[in-house]
């Protein structure tokens, strides 16, 4: 099994810490797999069966609450089989998608939580796109991968409350 890092320099990924705010945000990647696209120009070559993109900076600290691929544009090659599931470390966070056989536009399903998917992520790791083995090539093809991530490291507020007209 390969695994090729997109993230974080050939990629658009946002984080929310970067305008020193906490909560709740999306982060959301674009792997083109095409000739050209960020997945071989990271690679140096075509997609290889049970392939992981790790394609979202999770920082430590946060807590990946819910995460999608779509299928942007259509697969070209000769694939047959090829399912994507979206995880971090061995923690699956959707179902696999048929990536040869879904429609343009279609989305993961997430599944149901569960206490191993809420744990926070103490040290720093990624969002994963894992193929499965599949026949044939795939040459193209666009996949978005969305994450609704909180940060959950300490907030200093101040202590006290200010007095009215203070």
């Amino acid at each position: 099994m390969a695994t090729t890092t997109l993230t974080p320099s050939t990629g658009g990924t946002t984080h929310e810490t970067r305008m020193d705010t906490k909560g709740l945000y999306w982060a959301e990647f674009l792997i083109d797999l095409g000739t050209g696209g960020n997945f071989q120009t990271a690679k140096g070559s075509a997609l290889a069966a049970s392939e992981v993109i790790e394609c979202i900076k999770l920082p430590a600290n946060t807590v990946v609450l819910a995460a999608y691929a779509q299928k942007e544009t259509a697969m070209t090659g000769t694939s047959t089989d090829a399912t994507i599931t979206l995880q971090v470390g061995s923690n699956a966070y959707s179902s696999a998608l048929d990536y040869d056989a879904a429609s343009v536009g279609a989305w993961t399903v997430p599944v149901a939580p569960t206490a191993t998917l809420m744990t926070v992520v103490t040290t720093a790791d990624t969002l994963d796109v894992v193929f499965s083995a599949f026949t044939g090539t795939i040459t193209g093809g666009k996949i978005r991968v969305k994450a609704l991530i909180s940060d959950m490291t300490k907030t200093n507020l101040p202590g006290g409350i200010a007095a009215l007209g203070s």
